[in-house]
């Protein structure tokens, strides 16, 4: 039963939220932020950014994946013979009290969506347990996760929420391209099935996205690729393996990219107008030339996408530069 309309105290959700006015949004920040800063994130009606950032990321419950705290959690879910609560749709509640709660009070526009970013079960697992145990309790970590966003969507109304998975460790395993002599036989595959198993447990009144990451993991380095190709492809299979289709994505994007060949490959995904591209481009301690430079060359080969933080970067350290992106017009080819 859903407990939506007594958890926010009986309010007309339909008339507190106005329907979509359409069009892709400019920002997307994949890490969170906490509630304090909620109105630093929706200045004033003249700023740049001003109706451009359309969903507001978490902080507690984004952060609450990676404490030590849920460590017991997951390694009890893996072994255990039915899934256990990981704690992680219970942060996100607690936390969207302060989001509905800004809404009210109109430091947030009433068509913002609470964003809840969740690592993908692979990737969690990956994290905290040795390679050669993490696909055995993969499938456990899958149901275990579907319970989380089920007991989520028994509190919270989806027309409020954008999920967003985490893809860090199966945006390694394409980018090796099979390098990796360690990995399983044939475990691109199976992760395809647990990104079909995660996607169809977000109901289509909320928003789904994906951000993938660059960053490495237990002390491994960060992957510099040669260009987005991997990271498309994997977003492509995964679009082409179930029917609930994205509606965003965050791309890293290295500091120094100055080729427009970078970006190319995310020019297949036009075949997807829908769903919004944002760059991760804004690398904190970043010239904002150098900033400027990557985007040029973005924009040499894509069109109609967003901007972002790097994986990782404090969203307030980036918002000045981030201004300054947004009202940039591209470099004059030569």
């Amino acid at each position: 039963m859903c407990m939506a309309c007594d958890f926010l105290q009986g309010l007309d959700i339909d008339a507190l939220s106005p329907a979509d006015a359409g069009g892709a949004a400019a920002v997307l920040l994949p890490d969170g932020l906490g509630s304090a800063e909620l109105k630093s994130l929706f200045p004033r009606d003249d700023s740049a950014l001003a109706g451009r950032l359309k969903r507001s990321p978490a902080r507690q419950s984004n952060q609450h994946w990676e404490a030590t705290a849920l460590r017991a959690a997951v390694t009890a879910a893996a072994e255990g013979p039915a899934p256990r609560a990981l704690g992680l749709a219970q942060a996100a509640i607690e936390e969207f009290r302060h989001f509905w709660l800004a809404k009210l009070e109109g430091a947030v526009p009433l068509d913002t969506r609470f964003q809840l970013a969740l690592p993908t079960p692979y990737t969690l697992l990956a994290s905290l347990l040795p390679q050669a145990d993490v696909l055995a309790a993969l499938p456990r970590l899958e149901a275990a996760m579907r319970a989380e966003v089920a007991s989520l969507l028994e509190t919270l109304p989806a027309e409020e929420l954008a999920i967003q998975w985490d893809a860090c460790a199966e945006t390694r395993v394409w980018e090796t391209r099979g390098r990796d002599l360690s990995a399983p036989r044939g475990l691109p595959e199976r992760l395809l099935e647990s990104f079909v198993a995660i996607c169809e447990a977000v109901p289509a009144a909320a928003q789904l996205g994906f951000h993938f990451c660059h960053r490495g993991a237990q002390g491994q380095p960060p992957i510099v690729p040669a260009d987005s190709g991997q990271v498309s492809r994997l977003l492509g299979a995964i679009i082409a393996s179930t029917e609930r289709e994205p509606q965003f994505v965050h791309v890293p994007v290295p500091a120094g990219i100055e080729d427009g060949a970078y970006f190319q490959p995310l020019a297949n995904l036009a075949l997807w107008p829908a769903m919004e591209i944002h760059l991760g481009l804004l690398h904190e301690g970043q010239e904002l030339a150098a900033s400027m430079r990557t985007l040029d060359a973005a924009q040499r080969a894509l069109r109609g996408f967003g901007l972002g933080p790097a994986c990782g970067v404090d969203p307030q350290q980036v918002l000045w530069p981030l201004v300054h992106l947004l009202v940039h017009e591209p470099a004059a080819e030569a």
